[in-house]
């Protein structure tokens, strides 16, 4: 595949919006995963979803984090068993089957 192509087909992707529930399982969607946790193919476990977003303001500009959207917050498990949860941008995520 082309790489315009493929840019076309992931923006395409990204701008599939879809409606989650606190309980409900999601994972990345296919090239979206730009941070560590979850894992690619693994699940996570949406906790809240944020009605107005909040914009990180960690990033610094030229950081892809730079005012990201941060609209849901999902629980998953670290790799030493814990529980946490992170704040995403729900746009890179679709639903996990169960």
């Amino acid at each position: 595949m082309k790489s315009s192509e493929k840019l076309k087909q992931c923006l395409l992707q990204f701008n599939t919006r879809h409606e989650f529930q606190p309980g409900q399982l999601v994972k990345w969607k296919h090239s979206m995963a730009h941070k560590n946790m979850p894992k690619e193919g693994d699940v996570a476990i949406v906790v809240e979803t944020i009605d107005p977003p909040i914009f990180d303001q960690e990033g610094r500009v030229g950081s892809s984090y730079f005012q990201e959207t941060l609209d849901i917050k999902l629980g998953v498990i670290a790799d030493d068993g814990i529980f946490r949860v992170y704040h995403y941008d729900s746009r890179r995520f679709m639903p996990a089957e169960e």
